[in-house]
């Protein structure tokens, strides 16, 4: 095995176990001895798994067009390459975005449940908010999942990580309609996707949002038929057109 042999193995492994900075330095150290096409796709991947460090797509589609200078015969294949990385990467920020919801509900939940305990108004309580703090119970959320998320581990609410990702997925959208082919099914394929994706985070938002009234604390709405009853029909319908609405 020659020296460039070991270098990439060793490149690949770190790639495979998310040490994207390893891997990008010695995909780098590669590319710099021999213009490798496969380094420069490394150091492409490495760079795109970092942007929510910072890194940008205008760096990722540089080194892929380095690499398609190299073996232009093989542009479809690295195009290909790209857009599924980078659709594995929207799906690993939907993952802790779903997280994020979950976790939103269950302050929510404690702090409707605190207030009633404490005595608060039926309705106070219904509109009880908690943050996230530091986000430091979400830290976990990034472990194990193959991407940088340091960034998005340390904000402070559900609507801050909504427009990380939306921004994100645009910023991604927009570089990979600019530099590759429409025609190609993979991306024709990835954009209906992303679409679909970013319905999805906003439909979530939305019904967030619309879950912190009053209507749509149970416990709270029960009580309320109890002592106002008109009220409390009212709520019952408004609670069924939102649960119907967004499939809840």
């Amino acid at each position: 095995m020659s020296k460039i042999e070991g270098q990439m193995d060793l490149a690949q492994m770190a790639l495979q176990g998310k040490r994207y900075g390893e891997a990008e330095s010695l995909y780098m150290e590669i590319a710099t001895q021999n213009n490798s096409h496969e380094a420069w796709v490394g150091i492409g991947l490495c760079k795109l798994y970092q942007l929510a460090e910072g890194r940008t797509m205008e760096e990722v589609l540089f080194c892929m067009n380095k690499a398609k200078k190299i073996i232009p015969n093989n542009e479809i294949e690295i195009d290909n390459q790209l857009i599924f990385h980078c659709e594995t990467l929207i799906n690993t920020y939907l993952l802790i975005f779903d997280r994020a919801i979950v976790r939103q509900k269950e302050l929510r939940k404690k702090a409707q449940k605190g207030a009633l305990v404490a005595g608060v108004s039926i309705v106070a309580g219904a509109h009880a908010k908690s943050n996230f703090g530091t986000f430091a119970a979400l830290a976990g959320a990034g472990t194990g999942i193959g991407v940088s998320v340091d960034a998005i581990t340390k904000m402070n609410s559900i609507y801050e990580i909504q427009n990380f990702i939306l921004n994100k997925c645009s910023h991604i959208s927009k570089s990979l309609n600019t530099n590759l082919d429409h025609s190609n099914p993979n991306f024709i394929r990835f954009n209906e996707v992303l679409n679909d994706k970013v319905r999805k985070v906003n439909n979530a938002i939305e019904f967030e949002k619309i879950s912190q009234r009053w209507f749509m604390n149970k416990v709270s709405l029960i009580a309320i038929t109890f002592l106002l009853w008109p009220v409390g029909v009212y709520g019952w319908i408004m609670r069924y057109k939102y649960n119907k609405k967004y499939n809840q």
